[in-house]
């Protein structure tokens, strides 16, 4: 299992190669999604790192921390190593860039926000009283993302 850090290289690299410049924000909720379908897809997690419910939805603390320089600036990738070479990781990263790539930053927001996501279960936990930085359960995320590939047209957003 990688760490967060390296599949967001990994991720940076291969958007790059696809002429995709992602900030921050974009970084995060892509690397949240592609996490869910290799949940739901294959049963094991992208990364080793824990997501957490923020404002702006799902955040990987490291990838934030990494990146948090650039603000809302796009993120410039040079030549980087990051070690990420698993087939199914690849392809997943692959498949989230060609659905969700051409996304902003808002857009991505708005999508992971959606009523009933593992992000507004956990923010609006107890009725309402918010979670910050409360840690969105692996077993959430996948449960959702198996729904989003068995019926795609009933998960609003997508």
């Amino acid at each position: 299992m990688y760490r967060a850090v390296d599949v967001a290289y990994k991720m940076l690299e291969m958007a790059k190669g696809r002429g995709i410049e992602l900030s921050n924000l974009q970084l995060q909720k892509l690397l949240y999604i592609a996490h869910g379908y290799l949940l739901a897809w294959k049963n094991k997690p992208l990364f080793s790192d824990e997501v957490s419910a923020w404002k702006y939805g799902p955040v990987i603390h490291s990838v934030y921390n990494e990146f948090r320089s650039y603000g809302a600036e796009k993120i410039p990738v040079g030549p980087v190593e990051s070690g990420v070479a698993d087939e199914d990781v690849i392809q997943t990263l692959n498949g989230i860039l060609k659905l969700y790539g051409d996304r902003d930053a808002m857009a991505l927001v708005t999508l992971t926000h959606q009523p009933k996501t593992p992000w507004h279960k956990v923010w609006e936990i107890d009725g309402g009283s918010r979670q910050l930085f409360a840690q969105i359960p692996d077993e959430l995320i996948k449960d959702h993302y198996r729904r989003v590939i068995t019926d795609p047209k009933a998960v609003a957003g997508l």
